[in-house]
């Protein structure tokens, strides 16, 4: 699958997990390469041998994973989306929507 937005991988970083996710159209919004996880190509030999590095320390994981709770928590709150959500209609309401 091909799947965008990863709503599992949102998920996991909420609570503080480490993800690995290919590089497909929803990772820049959730992953900041090494520092709220990590992405790879849509390859499988290349996402196994990525997980192999990727989960060979404990503490670079727990960084990552409090990380990404972190980014998860402040930018993907239903506050923050609804608030980007109304700007949104705002913008398109005068004509400057981003379509």
């Amino acid at each position: 699958s091909l799947e965008g937005f990863s709503l599992a991988s949102a998920e996991a970083m909420c609570v503080g997990r480490a993800v690995l996710r290919t590089n497909t159209a929803g990772t820049e919004e959730l992953i900041i390469e090494n520092q709220t996880g990590c992405s790879t190509a849509i390859d499988r030999d290349m996402f196994i041998s990525k997980a192999a590095g990727f989960l060979t320390s404990r503490d670079e994981l727990k960084r990552l994973g409090a990380a990404a709770a972190a980014h998860v928590r402040e930018h993907l709150s239903c506050d923050r989306q609804l608030e980007q959500t109304i700007a949104l209609y705002h913008r398109t309401k005068k004509g400057n929507a981003p379509f």
